[in-house]
């Protein structure tokens, strides 16, 4: 009987990562921009609070590693879109923040990029879509690590 349970558990677990897998596929967007979904992420992020952020922080925020707001950051430095000020309480840091050119790409990107999350929203209804979010954010906050 015990290897029945055992079974069954291995099943769930399976059609758990083929749902998290389809959900990943079928929500993904998929860009017609030049810049990649890993910067378009971050540059989103920068414009939801005008705050200057370190990468640290920004990696904590966004449930990823520091290494990939590093590697998403550089380009988007590069091209103008984000720009990296000296951190004035601890001289050996920086801090990024969104520049107008970065705010004129997020302008641009936005109907793209917010489409399958106003999709969700408005299929799902607000009680629904915020508990998503809450569950997918604790999933991955749980999963991360630096």
């Amino acid at each position: 009987m015990k290897k029945r349970g055992s079974t069954f558990k291995k099943k769930q677990y399976l059609a758990a990562s083929q749902s998290v897998n389809q959900f990943n596929r079928l929500f993904s967007p998929v860009s017609t921009s030049e810049i990649p979904l890993n910067q378009q992420n971050l540059l989103f992020w920068m414009a939801t609070d005008a705050t200057p952020r370190t990468p640290t922080s920004l990696a904590k925020e966004m449930h990823v590693t520091k290494a990939a707001i590093t590697k998403a950051s550089s380009p988007l430095i590069d091209r103008g879109l984000l720009e990296k000020q000296p951190d004035p309480e601890d001289c050996r840091s920086f801090k990024l923040v969104l520049s107008e050119e970065g705010e004129q790409a997020i302008e641009d990107l936005g109907p793209e990029y917010l489409g399958n999350l106003e999709r969700l929203y408005h299929e799902l209804g607000e009680k629904k879509y915020l508990k998503l979010i809450k569950l997918l954010s604790q999933a991955t906050g749980t999963l991360v690590t630096e």
